[in-house]
């Protein structure tokens, strides 16, 4: 039987007392920061979107910009897999990762850290196991030969940084390049600010630095949930104390293991719920420890359990700052496309903020273990030395998504309460087709003191009649697009959106005004409801301009009533008396309308814009008549 000394909750709680002395694996400067340095700005700002988050997250985190290391990688690729692979990894990745470990000093970089755009997969040239992780071949830069000749075999090999039995003690320490060495070469914590596209990158280190500010209980702070998934039935205090560590060797014995991860996040507080049934969380038969239905998860912060393969059930609620792990065989592929059948993408697209997963078939002992990430992401480690001290296997399938220096839980840590709402959302059309389009929702961003908002979103034909309601969801991010469709043909839509942060405070936007169609340069639009109308009844004109830049090239704007011959320029009296008005984020679009009375047999309301650039003009006249 395997020894088992202090394994009670009160004894847990006093390990911090005989961990090794800390070193810096938490030091900004102990970072180097690899990016994509022709990957294209998809998000129009003028800077490629890999460099972009390398930025951003040097920003965030005081990284010196002499850390950020562009690298030149031909194409945009998500992954080598063709038969020059191996070459082309050296060339592009290896090379140049040695090359800045070796100007700043081997040993005075603790962790890499590669950006949104960088590779993540390839193909190894070997018999089986071919695909590995790009991430776990560099955390020992110096073992990988040369371009021509690969020394990976068809296994991996053994993290000499693993715990195998944390709490069971002496426990290992703080990272650091003297103790921990895979034979005579240094070893890096490998970690990757990825997504999407950059702003879902972007969301990873908001929702840490989020997550470590505010994370806790009372008012102002974000209270978080604990969850541990496991499939063979629950087992006693008793057993599990007398027999942990019981080995990743079988299936059973690795239940056990996993569901030792309900004594840690009580150490700080956290409370914790443990599924044990068989079936994973939020499927029908799903059970807590006390026989009440599992089917939602709700302000997860913090999971560690298996076995999702090949699906995500979307009971999860992350909250920002939330880590999770669930081993199965593909838990991270294809997060790049939101890919739905692997868990940790999945996750990621509903805001989760760090994860640990693999590319491919890790087998049972090669996955990593979540129940060595909870223990030391509770102890105060940092998400990158909590993610290598539980990852058994080096060269192999590993990736560690999230920020790298993001330690939840450490002693160092100032925990403050979120008393900023959030800011004024900016909110515009994106893909505008007509009777359909996609209105995107940004939050501006603070690093220093960000914010992960859901968002509610009305909308409708008048400002009156906000017919049409999105409530707020529980997806946490910076953008939100609400696809609409059945959009009726009228000159505009008026709409108003709301955030919600994670403590409860809200911030509502003013009442704005859309265009759903496509065009170039401007779109002038009147219409009137009702269309026709009896002599001096109420009559509401509404007229709509759109511009694809900005008005600054607008030269005439007028409204006129015509009877006859007779023109009269009403403008000043449409906006003095104006009942309705809306001007779009960023003034692209004005929605109006005006309500007067059709006193007038016949007669004519013209909305004119006259515009000019240096290259075109345009003269546009919208008409409504009373018959």
């Amino acid at each position: 039987m395997n020894p088992s000394p202090a394994l009670c909750l009160s004894a847990l709680a006093l390990i911090l007392d005989v961990l090794p002395a800390q070193t810096t694996p938490d030091d900004p400067n102990r970072v180097l920061v690899f990016y994509h340095r022709t990957w294209p700005d998809q998000n129009g700002d003028g800077m490629g979107d890999s460099e972009e988050v390398a930025r951003y997250y040097a920003t965030a985190r005081n990284i010196p910009a002499a850390r950020l290391v562009p690298l030149s990688i031909t194409g945009t690729p998500r992954g080598w897999t063709n038969a020059s692979a191996w070459q082309t990894f050296h060339d592009e990745l290896v090379t140049p990762v040695k090359a800045a470990l070796a100007a700043a000093g081997p040993t005075k970089i603790d962790t890499l850290v590669f950006c949104y755009g960088v590779p993540y997969f390839m193909n190894i040239p070997v018999a089986s196991n071919a695909r590995r992780a790009v991430d776990s071949l560099i955390q020992v830069p110096n073992a990988l030969g040369d371009r021509t000749t690969c020394p990976i075999g068809t296994w991996f090999s053994s993290n000499p940084y693993l715990e195998p039995s944390p709490s069971v003690l002496p426990d290992k320490g703080r990272f650091d390049h003297a103790t921990y060495r895979f034979s005579v070469h240094d070893m890096y914590l490998v970690h990757r600010l990825d997504g999407t596209d950059v702003d879902a990158a972007k969301d990873l280190i908001d929702g840490a630095r989020y997550g470590e500010l505010h994370e806790g209980v009372g008012v102002g702070r974000m209270p978080g949930n604990a969850y541990i998934d496991t499939r063979y039935g629950y087992y006693t205090d008793a057993v599990q104390k007398a027999g942990y560590p019981f080995g990743y060797t079988a299936y059973q014995n690795a239940d056990h293991d996993m569901a030792f991860g309900k004594f840690f996040p009580p150490l700080v507080g956290l409370p914790t719920y443990w599924e044990a049934s068989g079936a994973e969380i939020g499927e029908t038969g799903a059970v807590w420890q006390d026989n009440s239905p599992a089917l939602r998860a709700r302000a997860a912060f913090l999971y560690g359990g298996w076995y999702n393969y090949g699906q995500y059930v979307d009971a999860w609620e992350w909250l920002p700052g939330s880590i999770a792990c669930d081993l199965n065989s593909n838990s991270i592929n294809g997060y790049e496309n939101a890919y739905t059948g692997s868990f940790l993408a999945s996750a990621f697209a509903r805001g989760l903020s760090a994860g640990c997963g693999v590319v491919a078939e890790p087998y049972l002992n090669g996955h990593t273990r979540p129940e060595v990430l909870l223990y030391y992401l509770v102890q105060g480690f940092t998400f990158a030395e909590a993610a290598s001290l539980s990852q058994p296997s080096l060269f192999w399938q590993t990736v560690n998504m999230g920020d790298p220096l993001y330690a939840p839980y450490s002693a160092s840590r100032v925990r403050v309460a979120d008393t900023t709402p959030p800011p004024l959302a900016d909110a515009g059309v994106v893909d505008p087709k007509g009777s359909s389009a996609t209105l995107r929702v940004v939050v501006p961003r603070r690093p220093a003191d960000p914010d992960l908002c859901t968002c509610r979103l009305e909308y409708g034909t008048a400002a009156t009649a906000l017919t049409t309601t999105v409530d707020h969801g529980t997806i946490y991010r910076s953008r939100h697009d609400f696809a609409l469709a059945g959009i009726p043909d009228v000159p505009g839509l008026y709409y108003r959106v709301a955030l919600r942060d994670p403590v409860g405070q809200t911030t509502q936007g003013p009442l704005w005004a859309m265009n759903p169609r496509a065009f170039t340069g401007f779109d002038v639009r009147a219409h009137a409801e009702p269309s026709s109308v009896a002599y001096a009844a109420p009559l509401t004109l509404r007229f709509a301009a759109s511009t694809d830049t900005d008005f600054s090239t607008v030269t005439a704007f007028r409204i006129e009533l015509e009877v006859g011959t007779q023109r009269v320029d009403i403008t000043d009296y449409v906006f003095a008396g104006r009942s309705e008005v809306a001007v779009g984020p960023r003034g692209r679009t004005v929605l109006l309308a005006m309500h007067v009375p059709a006193y007038l047999p016949a007669a004519s309301y013209k909305l004119h814009i006259t515009a000019a650039t240096a290259s075109q003009s345009w003269q546009h006249t919208a008409l409504f008549q009373v018959q």
